[in-house]
Formats: structure tokens, C-alpha cells, sequence
């Protein structure tokens, strides 16, 4: 078998690096893409946290600045009422002067010189302000009378609401984003498991495959890549089990091919050990010896021909097609007048020039007429034609010999083949089976069908250059 020959030493498969690869890589992957999801977002909840605080204590601070001008005498009471008692919110009147008003318990909590300050000139400019100083924010908005800005009502507010707020939009936001992590690796787990699985599934049959069990193919479905390798490698195995299959059959065709003109050489010269120097038979055996041998050589020329196109990939050269056919015919003419059949070509263009491995074509031809001659009865008629079809050169070869039956035709191109019609016995039964070799190896197609009236028609198209 195959799988004997090869080395053993096969280092088992190992998934783990692969699964310890896809989990890390993936819960990198995962921890990226939460971190550039939730930080982002951290950062504009707690934005608008900001924001949204700012807000209240503004629309707050401007009914309070509205109440203030409305009743000045109970300023107090009024931007009291306008606040929760336990916000901690204090404020202050800030004239245009910068003279400060105490409204609501503790002034220590506002700078000293409120007139420096960016929300209290914003607001004595006309427009509400405010700054996010933590532990504390500070919002100043206009208190106007008459369409004139008097002064600012200038407050105070603790930042704990929003700091709070934001710590725990943080905390959620790091809870989201462990859980993600970890449903990120539990993911990757399982996705790897898989894959190396059936990775594992895919280095098993190749490891029966490398031990010659060609008929026991991976069982990886699918259509991802890790199912299309396992087809490919089923289809692999096929292909090499009906190579060694065919192999084989053709090894113990050969050796039985071999070993008849080996065993008919070794009678006769046990036989010639009992003669005598002058008997009349040594003659007949040394010629019978003769043709034995001669036919060792047509075999083993076969055999080596067919070892050179096995691998096909063979370089092609250009070939004047007519002249092919001319030399093929030449060298069957003394063959052809001692059968008494007579050759006949027949050649519509004489500048075809074909794409060939060096001497291929002129092989096929001379191995078709071979057969044609040699299986056409005395005064029979072989026509050789030659002309253009499809951008290739046609050949067909006629002869009216016995045929070929529906069943012979399709095993003709065998090794060692002969059909049971002709009854031969001559030649080394690899003359068609190297045309087919030599036109597979040349992109080029062979085909034998019975003739009209009787006989055989060999057809082969050739690529042109």
C-alpha cells in the first residue's frame, strides 16, 4: 500500500496552541471593542449629568431672580422657597458694584471677589453662567428690571449629586462591560472547541489517509473552510486510492506480461540442455528465443514510455502535422505491402503545425496504423485523413479489420487490453493505452468507434500552435 512507504514519525495534532490563540485573540478583540464602546460613553453620561444639574439649578435660579425683582423686601423667602431645605444650595445678590447680599445661610462657600469670577461678570453682562468647581458648582443668573440688569443672583450648589450619579453610571458601565468580557470568552471557548474539534476530526483522516485507509473519509460537514478541506482531502483520497488501485492492477498486469516471454525463454534453453550440438531444433529455438526477446524490448519500451508521460506537464514544440502523417505512413509501408493492405492518405491542408512533447504526435499516429495494418484483412484498405476542425488537427485512421464491440471500446485504452474480436496475440497490448497517455499529456483527444461497412475509425484532435 501507499500509506507503508511513507515516514511514520507523524507528530500528533495538538489543538490547544489553536484554541489558546482564538481565545485570546477574541476576548482581545472583545475587550477592545467594549472599552472603545463603554469609555465613550462614560464620558457623556457624565457630560450630561453635568449638564442636566446645571440646568435645574439655572431655571431654578431664574424664577428665584424673578422673585427677587418682584418683591425685594422678602428676597430671601423667596429664593428660600424656590429650593429644597436640604439641597445645601446657598446664594447671593451681587450688584453691579460687586457689593454681596447674603440670601440663604452660609456666604464662606463663594469667593471672596466675586466680581473676577466668569459666571457672576457673564451674568451681570446679561446672561446666565456657571462653573463646575467641585466640591461645589457655582450658577449666576441676571435679576433685570426694566429691561436692565440690576445684578446677579449668584449660587452655590454641592457637586455630590453629580459625582455621585456619576460613579455609579461608571460602576454599571464596568459591570456591562465585564459581563460582555466574560460572555466574550465564554463565546471564544466554545467557537474554538469547535473549530478545534473538528480540526482535530480533519488531522485524524489525514493521519488514516498517511497510513493508506483511503475508505475511511473525514466526516467534516459544512461549507466553511474547515468543511471544504475535508472534501478536498476525501476527494484527495479517492483520487489516490484509484491511482494506487490502478497502479497495482497494472503492476501484476506487467509482471504477468513479463514473466510469459521470461518462462517461454527459460523451456526452450532447459529444452536446448538435452540437444545435441548438431540438432535441427536448436535452430528453431534460438529464432523462437529471438522473438521473445524482441518482444521483452517492445514491452519494456512501453513500459518506459508510459513512465514518462505519467506525470503529464510534458513541453510542447511546434510539429508540422503532414509531415507526421507522411513519416507514420513510411515507416508502415514495408509492413503494409508484406500484410497486402494497401495506405491510403488523404490531406486537405499541409500547414497544419500542431503543439506536441517532442515526438508525441508522430507516436500516436504511428501506434494507430500499427494496430489499423496490422488487424486489416489481405487487400484490405487503411485511409489516413488529415484536415482542420475547431482549431485543431483531426486525424482519423480507417481500417476494416474485425472492430471493436460497445464493451471492448471502452476498456481498449487499458494496459495490456485485447479485444477477444481480433483474437491477437501479437504486440505488448500498450500501444493505445501510450496514445492516450501521450494526448492527456498534450491536451489532446482519442476516441475509437466502429466504421460503416465494418471496421475501426481512430479519430484524434490535436491543439494547433
Amino acid at each position: 500500500m501507499l500509506g507503508s512507504a511513507l515516514p511514520r514519525e507523524i507528530t500528533p495534532f495538538q489543538p490547544g496552541g489553536l484554541r489558546r490563540r482564538l481565545v485570546v485573540a477574541f476576548g482581545a478583540t472583545s475587550s477592545l471593542l467594549i472599552v472603545a464602546t463603554l469609555i465613550p460613553l462614560g464620558f457623556v453620561l457624565t457630560r450630561n449629568h453635568r449638564a442636566a444639574y446645571i440646568d435645574q439649578i439655572e431655571r431654578q435660579g431664574a424664577s428665584a431672580a424673578t422673585a427677587v425683582v418682584a418683591l425685594p423686601q422678602a428676597a430671601a423667602a423667596e429664593v428660600r422657597g424656590r429650593f429644597p431645605p436640604d439641597s445645601d444650595i446657598q446664594a447671593l445678590l451681587v450688584d453691579r458694584s460687586g457689593v454681596r447680599q447674603t440670601l440663604v445661610q452660609d456666604p464662606s462657600v463663594f469667593p471672596e471677589d466675586a466680581s473676577r469670577l466668569s459666571e457672576v461678570r457673564a451674568a451681570l453682562a446679561g446672561r446666565a453662567s456657571s462653573r463646575y468647581a467641585p466640591p461645589r458648582v457655582f450658577v449666576a443668573v441676571p435679576i433685570t428690571r426694566r429691561g436692565t440688569v440690576d445684578g446677579a443672583l449668584w449660587l452655590s450648589a454641592p457637586s455630590d449629586p453629580v459625582e455621585t450619579q456619576n460613579s455609579q453610571s461608571w460602576a454599571a458601565l464596568g459591570i456591562i462591560g465585564a459581563a460582555g468580557f466574560l460572555f466574550a470568552i465564554l463565546v471564544a471557548v466554545a467557537v474554538s472547541r469547535q473549530i478545534a474539534r473538528r480540526m482535530e476530526l480533519v488531522a485524524a483522516g489525514a493521519e488514516r489517509f498517511a497510513d493508506g485507509r483511503f475508505g475511511e473519509p473525514i466526516d467534516v460537514r459544512g461549507t466553511d473552510e474547515i468543511g471544504q478541506l475535508g472534501t478536498r482531502l476525501n476527494e484527495m483520497a479517492r483520487r489516490i486510492e484509484l491511482a494506487v488501485a490502478r497502479e497495482r492492477d497494472f503492476a501484476a498486469a506487467a509482471s504477468h506480461q513479463l514473466r510469459t516471454p521470461l518462462t517461454a525463454i527459460k523451456l526452450r534453453l532447459e529444452e536446448m540442455r538435452t540437444l545435441g550440438p548438431g540438432d535441427e531444433t536448436v535452430g528453431e529455438y534460438t529464432e523462437e528465443m529471438i522473438q521473445e526477446v524482441d518482444r521483452l524490448t517492445l514491452l519494456t519500451s512501453g513500459l518506459l514510455l508510459l513512465a514518462a508521460t505519467e506525470g503529464g506537464g510534458l513541453p510542447t514544440e511546434p510539429a508540422p502535422a503532414s509531415d507526421a502523417v507522411t513519416q507514420a505512413v513510411e515507416r508502415l509501408k514495408p509492413v503494409a505491402r508484406n500484410s497486402g493492405v494497401d495506405v491510403r492518405t488523404h490531406m486537405d491542408e499541409d500547414g497544419l503545425i500542431v503543439a506536441a512533447p517532442r515526438g508525441a504526435f508522430e507516436e500516436v499516429l504511428f501506434n494507430l496504423l500499427d494496430n489499423a495494418v496490422k488487424y486489416s484483412p489481405t487487400g484490405g484498405q487503411v485511409d489516413v485523413t488529415l484536415a482542420r476542425e475547431d482549431g485543431r488537427a483531426r486525424v482519423m485512421v480507417a481500417d476494416r479489420g474485425p472492430g471493436l464491440s460497445a464493451e471492448d471500446a471502452q476498456h481498449a485504452f487499458e494496459p495490456f487490453f485485447r479485444s477477444r474480436r481480433t483474437g491477437a496475440t501479437r504486440g505488448s497490448g500498450l500501444g493505445l493505452t501510450i496514445c492516450r497517455r501521450l494526448c492527456d499529456a498534450a491536451g489532446a483527444g482519442i476516441e475509437l468507434e466502429p466504421r460503416e461497412g465494418g471496421g475501426t475509425v481512430a479519430t484524434v484532435l490535436w491543439p494547433l500552435c
